[in-house]
């Protein structure tokens, strides 16, 4: 059975090595699929998501070939680490196997060592953030953005009075430092199918390689999005067309 089928362990856990070495974290989703982050100074890489297999209780692996390919990726991010950095080598089936703890911890394996990566505690500003293009009864275009406390984003596009199909993704902080707070919608390919959702009902729409794939906080009642190649602004308690 997947994750799903039990209380869902839902959420960000972050793993950062001494002195900042790398950092290594799994985003869970809602529908019992995990990403991978790892980031090191110099460079990283991000994969997912995948199904969450049970093995028991509180354990859970992903498939042989996920767990294969995220192996070799980390033995070409460490042969890039070395000359800065001697520490454990990464070993076949390192991070294949997922054990949650009641404290919101979670356990995986690294190059022998057992690593404790901590969930982390939401800090977003939560609620509906909405952009109106127009006023009733001429609304052109509509956009919602419900941001709950864990971290989970729904979306919703309104062109002339037709609703696109919605998409939720998870919000993932960035770690670039970064002037305002900064969180990418993941998993990245549901970027696209949102994209398709919107042309669905707004055929021909100009989007721009990066429109939907983070958003900004500007303050708590405004985030920032890009669409069209604009930057949008979408604020808390907006307007909602009938």
């Amino acid at each position: 059975s997947v994750l799903k089928a039990v209380a869902q362990p839902v959420g960000k856990y972050v793993y950062v090595e001494e002195d900042g070495k790398y950092r290594l974290a799994f985003d869970v989703d809602q529908g019992g699929r995990v990403s991978i982050s790892f980031v090191t100074p110099s460079g990283g890489f991000n994969d997912g998501s995948y199904p969450l297999i049970q093995q028991d209780k509180s354990t859970f692996g992903v498939n042989i070939f996920v767990g294969l390919n995220w192996y070799i990726r980390l033995v070409f991010m460490y042969a890039r680490m070395l000359p800065t950095y001697s520490g454990v080598f990464p070993r076949l089936g390192d991070l294949t196997t997922f054990t949650f703890t009641s404290d919101n911890g979670l356990y995986v394996k690294l190059g022998g060592r057992r690593l404790l990566l901590h969930k982390e505690t939401s800090t977003l500003p939560v609620g509906e953030f909405q952009y109106t293009l127009g006023e009733f009864p001429l609304v052109w275009f509509h956009i919602s953005y419900n941001i709950h406390p864990n971290g989970e984003l729904d979306t919703k596009f309104l062109c002339t009075d037709i609703l696109a199909a919605p998409v939720s993704f998870n919000l993932t902080k960035s770690d670039k430092p970064e002037q305002n707070e900064t969180y990418y919608l993941s998993p990245p390919d549901r970027v696209d199918e949102l994209k398709g959702a919107i042309n669905h009902v707004c055929p021909g729409f100009p989007f721009q390689p990066n429109d939907l794939t983070s958003i900004v906080f500007e303050n708590e009642s405004t985030i920032l999005i890009t669409l069209g190649g604009d930057l949008l602004r979408l604020r808390k308690g907006g307007s909602t067309p009938p």
